[in-house]
């Protein structure tokens, strides 16, 4: 009987034992399936990983590139801009030259209209804008055509003349002091005068020529000049200033008649 119950007992423990092993083997299967595919999802998110890597260096070099495309076309607008600064100052000259008939150097006021559409004209094959109402008022200023070849002059080698820093356009300072510049129009009757920034913002290159500008994709216009700014925050500067310019140029002359009728009472 000892016997016997010795051997149940061992065929027990043998049994425990089998069904320890069947459930080892089992979790080894287990931990082999799951190591494969943990290995499997490791080979995806390297693939990924790579992927994402030639991303990046694309990208990199795409915006490396792209730097460089936007700096070659603002050196080639630059030399365009140039050329065409040449053919503007060349069509002016020509303008008025033609319109000083009698040779006393002096622009009839009345031909001065004429004078902004023939130039328009010959401005059109170039794509250039001009603005007429600038034109004819720097013409009204001083109608002495030794005053429109030096503004010519001045716009052909603005980039070669020295810079001293200083800005005389009121328009172009960092703040805008509007009582101040009221106050200046009184005491300075020069300051009605167009400035050379005014003047050079009169040709406005067409839209087709100015593709990819940083200019035109800041918000503005450009210009022929290199000095002329020409953003809409300036225009609506530009034209406060101008209105201004207007009613005080207006005001000064209502004055000077009064004057002049109560002299001649007197």
């Amino acid at each position: 009987q000892l016997g016997i119950a010795k051997s149940v007992g061992v065929r027990a423990s043998v049994n425990n034992i089998r069904k320890e092993i069947d459930f080892l083997e089992g979790e080894i299967d287990f931990l082999t399936h799951s190591v494969e595919n943990l290995q499997s999802e490791a080979e995806i998110l390297a693939g990924f990983e790579q992927a994402l890597q030639d991303i990046a260096v694309s990208q990199g070099e795409n915006a490396e590139k792209i730097v460089t495309m936007v700096k070659e076309n603002e050196s080639i607008l630059k030399e365009m801009k140039a050329n065409l600064k040449q053919a503007f100052v060349s069509a002016m000259t020509m303008v008025v030259m033609r319109a000083d008939k009698d040779g006393d150097m002096k622009i009839e006021k009345k031909e001065v209209p004429l004078l902004a559409l023939r130039l328009q004209i010959q401005l059109e094959p170039y794509h250039i804008k001009l603005d007429t109402e600038k034109f004819e008022l720097m013409i009204r200023e001083d109608n002495d055509i030794s005053n429109v070849l030096k503004f010519c002059g001045n716009l052909l080698f603005e980039d070669e003349l020295d810079e001293d820093g200083d800005d005389d356009s009121v328009a172009s300072g960092a703040t805008f002091d509007f009582e101040t510049f009221c106050k200046s129009l009184q005491e300075n009757p020069e300051s009605l005068k167009m400035t050379y920034e005014e003047k050079a913002s009169m040709a406005i290159l067409d839209d087709k020529l100015c593709k990819g500008s940083v200019e035109v994709a800041r918000g503005g216009r450009m210009t022929i000049s290199s000095k002329a700014s020409f953003s809409r925050k300036h225009e609506r500067k530009q034209t406060i200033v101008k209105e201004v310019k207007r009613r005080q140029t207006k005001l000064m002359g209502g004055r000077q008649g009064g004057k002049r009728a109560v002299g001649r009472t007197f």
